[in-house]
């Protein structure tokens, strides 16, 4: 997937910025591609963290940290 000068891997879970290789967390890869998959949508934070969380998000009290 290539979004200007961003390019997205989703096989070899790599980003690549300008020709260079930047070094993601397995979190902010899967946010990065959630929010890629996703243009010109509005997303809850709900929806983002069930996401990210998977059934784990039904434990947070609040979505504030998104």
């Amino acid at each position: 997937m290539v979004l200007g000068s961003m390019s997205i891997n989703p096989v070899r879970r790599e980003l690549t910025f300008i020709n260079q290789l930047v070094e993601l967390t397995r979190k902010e890869f899967d946010l990065l591609l959630f929010l890629a998959a996703n243009p010109n949508r509005v997303l809850t934070k709900e929806t983002i963290a069930e996401h990210l969380l998977g059934d784990n998000s039904d434990l947070m009290e609040s979505f504030d940290f998104i």
